[in-house]
């Protein structure tokens, strides 16, 4: 996935921008029958260089999830606290 942090909101502690997303990731059968459930923060602690440059492009971020039936949907919702925003979509995996 790619996540579009112009608007998240980072806290800067000296010389670093500090935030975090908190991530969770929805699976689900064909039928929509929850099969598992992912729960993930990723923590950021950018220098000035590097914040310039992640807040211009969206930041990939891969989280691995077992496929579990081959038409599995996952629903993936993205939130910051810091800015109360939050993210969702709906992607579906058709595996042969």
């Amino acid at each position: 996935m790619q996540v579009d942090l112009a608007k998240v909101r980072f806290q800067t502690v000296g010389d670093r921008h500090r935030g975090s997303l908190h991530i969770t990731i929805f699976s689900a059968d064909a039928k929509g029958s929850l099969l598992g459930e992912e729960w993930k923060t990723v923590e950021m602690n950018l220098r000035e260089d590097t914040y310039q440059k992640i807040i211009q492009a969206p930041l990939p971020i891969s989280i691995p999830i077992p496929l579990q039936d081959p038409r599995q949907m996952h629903k993936v919702v993205v939130y910051d606290y810091g800015s109360d925003l939050v993210a969702s979509q709906l992607t579906r995996i058709n595996a042969k």
